[in-house]
């Protein structure tokens, strides 16, 4: 089926295959394309899964979520952003280690929260993430 003929869910399949075979999102990490006459900005987070700890995986998962929100926002703004990653170790019964990533962004309020979320996959030990944001 040619592209400009593309239902709704046909478009998120579309921009997610682009997503995960596009070689411009594999150096830049955000590629603008066109599907249906609308223009949509793809941006990919990705993360580290390190050791396939069930840990490390849910920090990769919210990093590369995190990280596609935050190259979309780099893109549409040139803002500029602060990603910080913080560790906190209590001892008690047991050890815990909570990990979590804060983003701090300065921006002009222009509207970036709508996006599509297109999918999630591993390859090569690193989680993926895309979303999509129609123009």
């Amino acid at each position: 089926m040619p592209l400009s003929q593309l239902h709704a869910g046909d478009v998120t399949t579309a921009l997610l295959k682009q997503a995960q075979s596009s070689e411009i999102l594999k150096s830049t990490n955000v590629e603008l394309t066109t599907i249906n006459d609308r223009r949509y900005l793809i941006s990919v987070g990705v993360a580290d899964l390190k050791d396939g700890q069930k840990k490390s995986k849910l920090n990769a998962i919210r990093t590369s979520k995190l990280s596609a929100e935050e190259g979309a926002i780099k893109f549409f703004e040139g803002s500029k952003i602060t990603t910080q990653e913080h560790s906190k170790v209590a001892q008690s019964n047991n050890e815990r280690n909570d990990s979590y990533q804060s983003i701090q962004s300065e921006h002009a309020g222009a509207d970036t929260g709508v996006y599509i979320y297109l999918g999630e996959w591993v390859n090569d030990n690193f989680y993926y993430t895309a979303i999509a944001y129609p123009l």
